[in-house]
């Protein structure tokens, strides 16, 4: 469930102006997973690598994957991205569960 809290966890820094306001006072990935984890989203560094990676299908390292995951942003848009992650990492279990209690539900700022 790493990996999809992963997914939740970008969902909500779209979605909440003060999450996406404090990811975007750091570069490190490492904080970012703090950042998660205080947030009440688990998950490693290697996890969130292993998902911008598999998002962008390009080989990325833990260092740059905060880097990756924002070009990826500007070049495809925030919205395919956070599409194609869902799609890739709850796609499958969104069949059986429904996560919409989990996404924050109104408009973005």
């Amino acid at each position: 469930m790493s990996k999809e809290n992963v997914v939740l966890f970008m969902k909500a820094a779209n979605n909440k102006r003060e999450l996406k306001e404090r990811l975007t006072r750091f570069d490190k990935t490492g904080e970012w997973v703090q950042i998660a984890t205080d947030s009440g989203f688990e998950f490693t560094a290697d996890e969130f690598r292993s998902v911008i990676e598999e998002t962008i299908r390009k080989k990325i390292s833990e260092e740059n994957a905060v880097d990756e995951y924002l070009s990826a942003q500007q070049e495809i848009g925030a919205g395919e991205l956070s599409r194609r992650m869902v799609k890739s990492f709850i796609g499958g279990v969104a069949r059986t569960y429904d996560f919409r209690s989990f996404f924050i539900q109104g408009n973005a700022p």
